[in-house]
């Protein structure tokens, strides 16, 4: 399985995703990188088995934090965080739990968000080191 999950919201983080994973795989590989929509989960797959199977098989996981993953809400207005069956939730949850390296990469000026305002299982979240990625510095940070 993949030594890299990429776990981020596709409302708030697609393109700044996709940008990372092109530029991880030709650093790292293409095996070594998940992302579920970059042929990480084929057509026809089952999305949730592929999802949890990867989650079970990768070193580390990348959660990626934009502007709106805080305050993302679902069709019903809820927040999407505080659902315990959100994705994002459970991926970067069930990482922490695992105890591997879960590094928080703050997008478009997102800042880190407070202890406070995640769901308990999210709060170690926030002890993490994190990394900042800013489009003008993208080329820098991968020489």
């Amino acid at each position: 399985m993949s030594g890299i999950f990429i776990s981020y919201r596709r409302q708030d983080s697609l393109v700044w995703a996709g940008r990372l994973f092109d530029t991880l795989r030709l650093h790292f590989g293409g095996r070594m990188v998940f992302m579920d929509i970059n042929g990480g989960i084929p057509r026809g797959a089952n999305f949730e088995r592929r999802l949890a199977a990867a989650l079970e098989g990768c070193d580390a996981l990348l959660a990626l934090i934009g502007p709106q993953w805080l305050h993302h809400a679902g069709p019903d207005g809820a927040r999407r965080l505080d659902q315990a069956h959100d994705w994002v939730r459970r991926e970067i949850a069930g990482s922490l739990q695992r105890n591997i390296p879960v590094v928080p990469v703050l997008l478009g000026g997102a800042q880190m968000p407070a202890e406070a305002d995640l769901p308990a299982d999210l709060q170690p979240l926030c002890k993490q080191q994190k990394a900042v990625l800013a489009d003008t510095d993208w080329p820098a940070v991968w020489r």
